[in-house]
């Protein structure tokens, strides 16, 4: 089953355990929380990103996470492709983070 929820899609498959910190899990109003600390005491439904991907030249990059400033070295989606990695001295704005898949 697929939620979207903030412009975000997740996929539940069915686990249930104590959210770990950096996990996703559905809140009991149904929205996609992120646990910031390994302190949950009751088990939630768990949440997995669904990560878009995009390709370019025959290389395949998935979205790491949401807009952001880019780092010096990263890939970046730019105008809805990948981009080079940025160099020391670019300024981009915000924008969405990359990983190189294949």
């Amino acid at each position: 089953m697929e939620i979207e929820d903030g412009g975000l899609k997740y996929k539940f498959e069915g686990k249930y355990h104590i959210p770990r910190q950096g996990d996703y899990y559905l809140s009991s109003t149904g929205e996609v929380c992120r646990a910031t600390h390994d302190h949950y005491t009751k088990e939630r439904a768990i949440v997995t990103r669904v990560r878009p991907r995009h390709e370019f030249d025959g290389l395949i990059f998935e979205e790491t996470d949401s807009a952001r400033y880019i780092m010096v070295g990263e890939w970046f989606l730019l105008n809805g492709s990948p981009c080079g990695w940025k160099g020391p001295n670019q300024t981009y704005g915000r924008h969405i983070p990359l990983t190189l898949i294949t």
